[in-house]
């Protein structure tokens, strides 16, 4: 003989458990898409703050480049890590001597911005580069990511970035076009290089 309450209960205690492991099932379920939307918010925020961050580096270099290339010439000491530049060997006066002796030779912008992303690069964990199809310095040929953004630009496009990894680490790669002012043309004029 079967027991009509005791079934009744069993049925009960058995929706009652239906319904809280729905509710369980829910619960997760809703706090899973919350951290997956946090995360992809916060990764969001990460590349916004990357890629400001890479713009406001590269406008520095701009404006630094100005500022050089606006004074004309810029003479530093010669020393064992400051040689006098090959490229710049058809200028008057290239290197010239202080009356007390001291030897100086011209830099250009570029040189400055190079042996500043060499020296002080690592403070901050960005670096930067010049590059070109017909580069004065052999090191300042493209790779193969470059040399896409380069022909980008041919195009019309004005800046070229993504996201990747080198050497297992992330990066954000940002390029954007140098705009050939007068005071570039001291160095880069035998390429036939024009204002613009």
């Amino acid at each position: 003989m079967s027991n009509p309450g005791k079934s009744g209960q069993m049925k009960k205690r058995s929706s009652v458990l239906h319904y809280a492991a729905l509710a369980l099932f829910l619960w997760t379920l809703v706090l899973g898409l919350i951290y997956y939307w946090d995360m992809m918010r916060g990764q969001a925020a990460v590349r916004e703050v990357a890629i400001a961050q890479a713009q406001a580096h590269y406008n520095k270099d701009v404006a630094f480049r100005m500022w050089a290339t606006g004074h004309g010439r810029i003479y530093v000491p010669v020393t064992a890590t400051t040689r006098p530049d090959p490229n710049m060997a058809h200028i008057p006066e290239r290197d010239i001597e202080t009356p007390a002796g001291e030897r100086l030779t011209l830099i250009n912008p570029a040189a400055i911005i190079r042996e500043l992303n060499r020296d002080f690069g690592a403070l901050y964990g960005v670096t930067g580069r010049i590059v070109g199809f017909d580069p004065l310095r052999e090191e300042n040929a493209p790779d193969p990511w470059e040399a896409a953004a380069l022909r980008a630009f041919q195009a019309g496009e004005t800046e070229v970035m993504e996201f990747t990894r080198i050497g297992g680490e992330p990066y954000l790669r940002l390029m954007q076009p140098l705009i050939a002012t007068e005071g570039c043309l001291l160095c880069h004029a035998r390429q036939g290089l024009r204002a613009g």
